[in-house]
């Protein structure tokens, strides 16, 4: 048995023997008193220890009771005291190995126990060791057992002390001090076995000086040497309850001394509740975290080392966790390693803020909402690892962190955060950031700018923004000392840019270094435009500064560029520069946009403060003086814009102008403004002026600032509507004083004078002195004392505008404004011709005297209009409509008005209209009857400019109208008659009869035919289209043409095809008015002339083939423009039969063209733009060739039959191939001369021969390939020798492309043959007499070698001598005829050679000598631009046997060679001169 259990037993064991002893004498004092002091004796003597006991008594033989028992340890320190004990036995049941009680009770009882200062030992072991057996045996004993029934404690008091410890200072709970007071309770079957006990505690409580308050401890408790164990355990204190089950396993009760570390620990919660302030009993940390948490589970180990495979935790109604948990270092916190594996911890964000102490909680944190995490957690509270998931009411986040505390104000870091979906905007309450998702890598350390040491790269898969959703971002960043490093990149089709750069803010200036590349970054997106606006640049961004006021550096922006709808506009430079120099500063922006410079002594912060100062000084009653003081001394903007860039249409749509300045100085020191500004070509919609020049300045504080403006004039629509157009005056506080002077000639001229004044957001403009003079009438503006103009809350009144001119009246009262829309006119006798000056640019004159008002006033939202005029005599341009009388009354009804208007008299005779406009019928105010009776058409004209002209026509009408005011629905019949009309794309004329069916939207032809010039006839249907008098579209056929013309062009009309066209076929116009097309489905008929010029003015009086250069044109850009109107395309399939004629011009100053006849299929397309196709092809059946050279010669080929020409689209491009023959009859002497040399063989070839010159066209038609041929058909005069002589020497020629050639220009040219090269003759310049005369006659040689060359060549010579810019010519020319031409030629340049005259003759010519009198002006100095007059008197062969045709004309040509060209009439479309290329 454990000396622990024998000590009880044999202090028991006496206590009954001496109980027995003295049973007789127990009820006395005196026997009370010695037993007590016969046992302290006794028992301070064996224990070696102070021992005392009051009283001892004993009843009976089953009770016994002592008082006052004290016991001291070895320190004489109490260690045992009990005021009362009660004792109540059964004497009988105790035996050898049994002691009985039945109930034991203490009251009062104090226990003191624990290890003093340098022990090693418990105080209570000298008991254990008194009472231990002093000898061992190995007989095995019987067990020893005292078995207590019951045992009650009252107001027990308990310590247990480690003196070799300190107090603890991290938590009120010391494991080596503890102390607990009022213990009461009760032991049920309270068993000693040996050294083992067995009770059941019930109800005890008790109160430790740590502040545990016990209220109930209940359990089946065991207690061994080795195990303590609590079953059924019920532990409850002031705020926690905690049951199921507890135990402590140990090797020894010493291990107590060390129970963190030595003491094993299984625990089963079972729904129990623990209070943190309990906890905090352990650890202080815990104090401010007030809450209760709920535990199921079971936990095992060590203080130290504790763990738990299964843990459920909860905590109010929204914090859980549930995992597995092992915790090693406790209560060192500092040393304390957790490894927690989360199932799942479930919480909200507003709890977390709460466990954080989180005060105030940012809104941010909130948004977290309900939050769930899974995942690990491990390692110490300053250096672990987290992986998991979070999910949270914005979206999910993964982790997997590290993080290491270094020191107090330090940490290591690195991880992964990544988020499939998470709600950023409503995380940082931002409505315009929606969702975004991203895979982050954070690795660095710090935990401040200063040192921090951070970098973090990854993606950002997406983020919105302004309900945009951006893609593909990519991070790659690094912080270090205070400075910043790093890239980002997005590449998304709206937002697509990438920067790297820098920002340094180790120092106390922080420095920002960025370089971005900035591929597409849409406005659209980001919410800064209503539609795509891409921008694209390059920026470099080089910045000093910590505020506004000290930021030095530049910004550069290149390659800027940006595509709205369909127009680019680039800027290639713009360069934003601050500097800073003691206390002067200069801010520029410098690009092609603009020049912008702020510069003078003053902060950039007081600005606003300037702007008040200023505004002060202008109206001093009105804005007060700031009292705030400020540095800034004067500060001084100048702003200059060159060029109008298309980019400003953009801001300003209607607005141009050429260039702009403006110079603003304010000098604040002296209060002081001036201001110079100006804009050259300035244009506002329809108004322009040359310039506008403004001039701003005052003599300091509180002095009146004066200005002017002063102008080029106004025009509109390009017309001048003012000469003149100035202002001037002065402002004295916030009194704008002005005088305004416009003028135009004669016919106007205006001054306006008065002042405008600004009171309370209400501005008001009082005119005086003012005059109006429209065509030398004075006009007077009646004053008053009112003002004419007021503006207030968004309503501009003009007010008592009445102007008189003798017996004329204008008067106007008119406002506009939000449902305060009115106009009231009332007229006396006015003309309105008066008003054709203000309406100059429309190309519109009115005329008429009108009398009576008009009242135009929104009623509810709708024009009312009521009215009585008449207009006698209405003019509109040349047109008299006649007279209009207009009345217009209101009914019962205000919302209705009844309508009666006519105009009689003019070409508008016999127009009537009649009805209402009664606005109280929602679906169709309208109620009105249009007729006319034999109206004329005329007036109409205008209104088809540009399809149609010289219309003329009869019109009889009845047309009801319905429907809404802005969308009226005609229906009923229209009849012209007489109609007459030239359309202007085709220049032809018609004539007809129309009837049409008015329906809505819809003009239906039901009946019309159109006569041409030739009275043939074509049947006309169809329809035009509109939407509410808009968007017209017509769809009209013109068919059963039968030789009816449908063109009538000329050269001027269309340059690239014209001519006059009679055809059987079809004619459809369809489509807008802005995109008409002319279908043509057509077979020619006699009387068919088409031309196609293939000619240009610089190559007038040139060979026609031989002098083109081949420029490798890109074919695809030789389309040529026409004069189309625009608007118009042309689908022409047209049938060519033998009928038509087709002539190709390829010089028409000089007649060299192409006439033939032939048959094929052609396809015409222009489209509006003027780009001119042609598709199919002519084979030739009959033609001529008019061949011109040098202005000199023309010679009449025959086009041969199957010569073809074809066309593949661009008109350039045709493929020709075709043969033209032209005869000559030379005398082929000179051919043989120098191979035959005998004279009088040589007679024989004196004989003129038929020869066929071939002219052979290959290729592409612009440019093409040139080939000659000689073919001799019959040689038949000669001798059969002479014929074999000549044939050899023709047989050689053409084997030699080079001597052929030269025969054929000397055939075409001179009439006549050449010696060929070969000869002995043209060899040896020998030759005989026969070839010389023959040379004489026919001049053959005088292209080569020929004595009219070499004249020329020294006249020059000895003239040059003289001067330099004469320059004299011989030529002589002589045909087999022996017709001679002895040509002389003079000329002389001038004006540094700019001008060249020249003059030739023929001076062999009879009678009348032939000339040509020429005179040239280069006029530019490269010579590309010249003009050129002629005149020159010749035969003409064309004209038959007419002699002696004088020919004069003039011209101007311009020539420009290039690589490449591309000519193109584009039609302007609504924003086209807004592109840049």
């Amino acid at each position: 048995m454990s000396k622990i259990v024998k000590i009880p037993l044999k202090i028991v064991a006496i206590l009954l023997g001496l109980l027995l002893i003295l049973l007789a004498v127990v009820n006395t004092s005196w026997f009370k008193n010695y037993a007590a002091d016969k046992a302290t004796s006794w028992l301070t003597k064996e224990l070696g220890v102070d021992v005392s006991i009051g009283e001892i008594s004993l009843e009976y033989f089953d009770e016994i009771s002592a008082t006052k028992l004290y016991i001291a340890d070895q320190q004489h320190d109490t260690m045992i005291y009990v005021e009362n004990l009660h004792v109540d036995y059964d004497l009988f049941s105790f035996t050898n190995t049994l002691i009985k009680l039945d109930n034991i009770d203490i009251e009062d009882a104090k226990v003191f126990l624990g290890i003093p200062k340098d022990e090693s030992q418990i105080n209570l072991q000298f008991l254990i060791d008194y009472f231990s057996p002093k000898k061992k045996t190995t007989r095995p004993s019987a067990a020893q057992v005292i078995n207590l029934s019951k045992v009650s404690l009252k107001n027990t008091e308990f310590r247990y002390f480690n003196k070799n410890f300190g107090q603890t200072t991290d938590r009120a709970f010391d494991e080596n001090d503890l102390h607990f007071k009022k213990i009461s309770g009760h032991l049920h079957d309270f068993k000693i076995i040996n050294d083992s006990l067995n009770f059941v505690l019930e109800d005890l409580s008790g109160l430790e000086k740590s502040g545990l308050n016990i209220q109930n401890l209940s359990a089946n408790t065991i207690i061994s040497p080795s195990t303590m164990r609590f079953e059924s355990l019920v532990l409850q204190t002031s705020n926690s309850y905690i049951k199921d089950f507890l135990q402590f396993k140990y090797s020894s009760y010493a291990d107590f001394s060390e129970f963190i570390t030595d003491v094993q620990i299984e625990a089963n919660f079972d729904e129990s509740k623990v209070h943190t302030s309990d906890l905090a009993l352990f650890s202080n940390t815990l104090k401010e975290y007030p809450e209760v948490l709920f535990a199921n589970g079971k936990v095992t180990g060590t203080i130290d080392n504790l763990r738990s495979e299964k843990l459920e935790i909860s905590m109010s109604n929204h914090t859980h966790f549930n995992g597995k948990i092992k915790i090693t270092g406790l209560p060192n916190t500092a040393k304390t390693y957790l490894d927690i594996n989360a199932k799942i911890l479930t919480s909200t964000a507003r709890e977390i803020a709460k466990l954080a102490k989180l005060d105030p909680v940012p809104q941010e944190f909130l948004a977290l909402g309900d939050i769930r995490y899974m995942g690990t957690f491990r390692g110490y509270f300053t250096d672990f690892a987290v992986k998991g998931e979070i999910h949270t009411s914005v979206g999910d986040v993964a982790t997997d962190i590290t993080y290491k505390q270094l020191g107090t104000n330090n940490a290591a870091y690195a991880g992964i955060l990544t988020s499939p979906d998470l709600d950023l905007g409503k995380l940082i309450s931002n409505k315009t950031i929606g969702t975004t998702s991203f895979d982050l890598q954070l690795a660095g350390s710090g935990l401040d700018a200063q040192s921090l040491n951070s970098s973090i790269s990854g993606q950002i898969g997406h983020i919105s923004y302004a309900d945009y959703d951006y893609k593909n971002i990519v991070l790659d960043g690094k912080v270090a000392l205070g400075l910043y490093e790093g890239d980002f990149k997005i590449q998304d089709p709206n937002f697509n840019l990438d920067f790297n750069g820098s920002l340094d803010i180790s120092s106390e200036i922080p420095e920002i270094k960025v370089r971005t590349n900035v591929f597409a970054l849409n406005l659209k997106t980001l919410g800064l435009d209503s539609q795509d606006n891409i921008l694209k640049f390059n920026g470099l961004v080089n910045l000093t500064g910590s505020e506004l006021d000290n930021i030095t550096g530049s910004i550069d922006l290149d390659s800027f560029t940006m595509e709205k709808g369909d127009s680019i506009y680039r800027l290639k430079d713009v360069k934003l520069t601050s500097e800073k120099n003691a206390n002067y500063r200069q801010y520029s922006l410098k690009s092609d946009l603009a020049v912008v410079d702020l510069k003078g002594n003053f902060l950039l912060s007081e600005v606003d403060t300037l702007i008040e100062h200023i505004k002060h000084i202008i109206y001093p009653s009105q804005f007060a003086k700031p009292m705030l003081p400020i540095k800034s001394k004067n500060i001084a903007a100048v702003i200059s814009i060159d060029t109008f860039q298309n980019i400003f249409k953009e801001f300003i749509p209607s607005a141009y102008f050429e260039s702009l300045f403006l110079d603003i100085e304010y000098d604040h020191t002296a209060g002081k403004i001036e201001s110079t500004g100006g804009l050259t070509n300035f244009k506002y919609d329809i108004v322009s002026t040359p310039f506008i020049d403004l001039k701003i300045s005052n003599g300091g504080d509180f002095t009146p600032i004066n200005f002017g403006i002063s102008t080029g004039g106004l025009l509109q629509n390009d017309s001048i509507l003012f000469d003149q157009l100035d202002a001037n005056g002065f402002i004295d506080d916030g009194i704008v004083n002005f005088e305004t002077t416009s003028k135009r000639d004669s016919i106007l001229d205006i001054l306006l004078a008065g002042k405008l004044t600004y009171i309370r957001d209400s501005i008001s403009v009082y005119l005086d002195n003012s005059k109006v003079k429209i065509y030398d009438k004075d006009w007077t503006l009646k004053r008053t004392n009112f003002p004419n103009i007021v503006s207030h809350h968004g309503i501009v009144e003009f007010r008592y505008f009445d102007f008189r001119n003798e017996n004329e009246i204008l008067f106007v009262d008119a406002s506009i404004g939000e449902k305060a829309d009115k106009i009231n006119v009332i007229l006396t006798d006015f003309k309105l011709d008066n008003l054709t000056p203000f309406v100059a640019g429309f190309d519109l004159k009115i005329a008429g005297i009108t009398n009576g008002y008009i009242d135009v006033s929104d009623r509810q939202g709708f024009p009312i209009i009521e009215s009585d005029l008449i207009i006698e005599d209405l003019q509109l341009d040349d047109d008299t409509l006649g007279t209009l009388t207009l009345q217009s009354i209101n009914k019962d009804n205000l919302l209705a008005v009844a309508i009666d208007g006519s105009i009689s008299g003019g070409l508008l005779n016999d127009m009537k209209i009649l009805g209402s406009i009664d606005f109280k019928n929602i679906q169709s105010p309208l109620n009105l009857k249009l007729a006319t009776e034999k109206s004329s058409i005329k007036p109409f004209e205008k209104y088809l400019k540009g399809l149609a002209s010289n219309i003329n026509g009869l019109s009889t009408t009845n047309i009801s109208i319905t429907g809404l005011l802005n969308k009226p629905n005609l229906r009923g019949k229209m009849q012209i008659d007489n109609l007459d009309f030239k359309v202007d794309y085709l220049q032809t004329n018609y004539k007809g009869d129309v009837t049409l069916d008015i329906d809505f939207n819809t003009f239906k032809i039901t009946q019309a035919t159109l006569t041409d010039r030739t009275n043939q006839k074509g049947k006309v249907s169809g329809s035009i289209n509109h939407s509410n008098f808009t968007d017209f579209r017509f769809n009209v056929n013109i068919d059963e043409l039968s030789n009816f013309e449908i063109m009538n062009t000329s050269r001027e009309d269309n340059e690239l095809f014209y001519g006059t066209a009679f055809v059987d076929g079809n004619m459809l116009i369809s489509g807008p008015m802005d995109d008409i097309l002319l279908q043509i489905n057509a077979k020619s008929r006699k009387g068919t002339e088409i031309y196609i010029p293939l000619d240009n003015a610089s190559t007038s009086g040139k060979l026609s083939y031989v002098e083109f250069v081949n420029l490798k044109l890109d074919n695809n850009q030789l389309n040529k423009t026409f004069k189309s109107t625009a608007g118009v395309r042309m689908d022409f399939n047209f049938e060519i039969t033998n009928d038509a004629n087709i002539t190709l011009i390829f010089d028409e100053l000089l007649g060299d063209k192409i006439e033939a006849a032939g048959h094929g299929n052609l396809r015409m397309e222009i489209n509006t733009y003027g780009d001119f196709n042609m598709y199919g092809g002519l084979t030739i059946d009959r033609g001529s060739y008019l061949f011109t050279a040098l202005d000199l010669i023309t010679k009449y080929f025959t086009v041969k039959q199957g010569g073809t020409l074809f066309w593949d689209g661009n008109p350039y491009n045709a493929k020709i191939d075709l043969e033209a023959i032209k005869r000559e009859y030379p005398v082929p002497k000179a051919l043989v001369s120098g191979i035959v040399q005998d004279e009088e063989e040589l007679a024989n070839y004196s004989t003129a021969i038929p020869v066929d010159c071939y002219l052979k066209l290959t290729g592409l038609l612009f440019n093409p390939e040139v080939a000659f041929d000689l073919d001799f058909p019959s040689q038949s005069s000669h001798s059969a020798t002479a014929n074999n002589t000549l044939n050899t020497v023709i047989e050689r020629v053409k084997l030699d492309q080079e001597e052929l050639d030269r025969q054929v220009f000397a055939l075409l040219v001179l009439g006549t043959f050449i010696p060929p090269s070969f000869s002995a003759g043209s060899t040896n310049n020998v030759v005989t007499a026969g070839a010389r005369q023959q040379v004489e006659k026919g001049a053959a040689n005088t292209g080569i070698n020929s004595l009219s060359d070499f004249a020329s060549s020294q006249l020059n010579n000895w003239l040059g001598q003289l001067d330099t810019r004469l320059q004299v010519g011989v030529d002589y020319q002589n045909s087999y005829e022996s017709e001679a031409e002895l040509i002389l030629s003079l000329k002389r340049n001038f004006l540094n050679d700019r001008l060249e005259l020249a003059y030739s003759v023929d001076a062999a010519a009879q009678g009348s000598k032939p000339y040509d009198v020429s005179i040239k002006y280069n006029i530019n100095e490269e010579g590309n631009i010249k003009i050129r007059g002629f005149q020159k008197q010749a035969n003409d062969p064309t004209l038959g046997n007419v002699n002696n045709v004088t020919t004069t004309g003039v011209g101007l040509s311009f020539r420009y060679q290039f690589d490449r060209f591309r000519l193109r009439k584009k039609k302007v479309k609504p924003e086209e001169d807004t592109k840049l290329p």
